[in-house]
This record gives structure tokens, sequence and C-alpha cells, in this order.
């Protein structure tokens, strides 16, 4: 009885060291790997950061290409100069911004179309025009033919148009 006594004391005492132990190994090592998870989520941060950054870089340089004009020449320019426009892109984008009639489609649950944009307004050739247009709800394109008289003032024609 004594032989079960002294195992049993032993039993009770000494595994729960163990245990103890065993418990404290698996937690130092949980740490290590949480360290080093942690590493690696601030790698991927700062890594998508920097991804974002180009991302943003490349966008604006697109932007600002898309706001050039496709074909106007400096002769076209001039011409529409000498027609009265100070700054004819500027003027020719002022203009259409003025002449919301020329949208095909009218506004849903409030809004009002219109061409509200610089960056969408494409001035493509000295006579055609691409166009985005939208009301806050719905959107679409225009092609449209313009013509700049001898007294500066614009007309406009609508070609095509398509919405969202």
């Amino acid at each position: 009885m004594s032989k079960v006594k002294s195992v049993l004391k032993f039993v009770f005492f000494t595994i729960p060291w163990i245990l103890t132990f065993i418990f404290i190994l698996l937690y130092i090592d949980s740490n290590n790997e949480v360290d080093h998870l942690e590493d690696k989520y601030e790698d991927a941060l700062s890594e998508s950061d920097s991804s974002k950054k180009s991302l943003i870089v490349k966008i604006n340089h697109l932007e600002h290409k898309l706001l050039k004009p496709v074909a106007l020449s400096m002769r076209d320019i001039e011409e529409m100069k000498n027609k009265g426009l100070t700054n004819p892109l500027q003027d020719l984008r002022d203009d259409l911004k003025k002449h919301d009639e020329l949208i095909p489609y009218g506004g849903v649950l409030g809004g009002k179309m219109g061409f509200y944009f610089d960056k969408n307004i494409w001035i493509l050739t000295n006579k055609w025009v691409l166009a985005y247009f939208e009301d806050g709800h719905i959107c679409g394109y225009v092609i449209l033919k313009y013509d700049v008289n001898k007294e500066g003032n614009i007309s406009w024609k609508v070609i095509d148009h398509h919405r969202c």
C-alpha cells in the first residue's frame, strides 16, 4: 500500500510540473510564431503601400495623357484663336458644359444630366469631341461634332451616344 501511495504522490505532484513545463514551452513557441507572423504582416503592409504608390503614379500619368487632345494640331488651335477663342481646349470644354440639352437622356431620381468633369471631355480633332455625361445615377458617352464660327461661337451636333 505504501508503494501505491508513493506512486500516487509522484503522479499527483510530478505530472502537474511536467504539464506546466510543456505548456510553458508551447506558449514560448506560439509567441515566436506570432512574432514571425507580425513581421510578415508588416512586410506585406509595406509592400502594399509601395505598390499602391506606384499604381497612383501610373494612374496620374495615364489621366494626364487622356487630358491631352488626340489630334488637335497647333494650326487648328491657332485657327480657333483667330476666331476668338482665347484657350481653345478649355473654351470648348466650358462651352460644352453649358449645353446639357445635347445629352439625349433625362436624369433619374432627381439627378440632372451634365458634362461635369473636364478630364472626361476629350477634344479628338478640330471637329469632334467625345464626352462623358452623368446625373449621379446613370451615365453615358456622346460623340459630338462642333464648329467654331468667325465670331468665336461654338455650335454642337450629336453624332452618336451610348448610355452606361
